[in-house]
C-alpha cells in the first residue's frame, strides 16, 4: 500500500510528466483531425510505431539516456518533452517505486478510433527480504487520420 509520502511523490511525477504527453483538444485554432478506424492493413504499422516508441522510453528509463527515447518522439511533441523533464520524471519514478527492473507487453485496448498499447513497467525498492515490487502501466495511444499513416496520439503512465 502506498503511504502519503509516496502518493505525493507520484502526484508530482504525474503533474510533471502527463501534461506534456497527452493530447487535449484543438490548439491554436487548428482544424480537428479527421480520425478514422485503424484498418487491418494499418494495424501492424500502428503496433510497430507504439512498440518503437515504448521501447525507446523503456530503454531510456532503464539507462537514464534520454537519447534512446528522443528519436521516437513525434516532432510536434519534442518542444514539450526535453532532457530536463525526462530526468525529473525518471527521478520521481525511481524515488517513488525504486529501480526499474523489467517491462512486459500486455496487449491492446481499442477505444473508438484510438488504439492503446499497454506495457507493465516493474520496479523494485529496498533490499533482500524487505524488497517491495511495484508495477505501473505505460500506454502508447495511436490514431490514424484520413489518408495518413498511424501516428502517436498520446502516452503516459497509469496506476491502478
Amino acid at each position: 500500500m502506498m503511504n502519503k509520502r509516496d502518493f505525493a511523490a507520484l502526484a508530482a511525477v504525474l503533474l510533471i510528466f502527463i501534461p506534456s504527453c497527452s493530447t487535449t483538444g484543438n490548439k491554436e485554432g487548428k482544424a480537428t483531425p479527421d480520425f478514422q478506424e485503424i484498418s487491418a492493413e494499418n494495424e501492424a504499422a500502428a503496433k510497430s510505431i507504439a512498440a518503437n516508441f515504448a521501447g525507446g522510453f523503456i530503454k531510456a528509463l532503464e539507462t537514464g539516456n534520454y537519447g534512446y527515447w528522443e528519436t521516437f518522439i513525434p516532432a510536434d511533441r519534442r518542444a514539450n518533452i526535453d532532457q530536463k523533464k525526462f530526468d525529473a520524471m525518471r527521478s520521481e519514478l525511481i524515488n517513488t517505486f525504486g529501480g526499474f527492473s523489467s517491462a512486459a507487453y500486455l496487449g491492446r485496448l481499442v477505444t473508438g478510433k484510438l488504439h492503446s498499447y499497454l506495457w507493465a513497467l516493474s520496479f523494485e525498492k529496498g533490499k533482500d527480504a524487505a524488497k517491495e515490487k511495484f508495477e505501473v502501466v505505460y500506454f502508447v495511444r495511436v490514431h490514424c487520420e484520413k489518408d495518413k499513416a498511424p501516428a502517436i496520439n498520446g502516452f503516459g503512465v497509469k496506476l491502478f
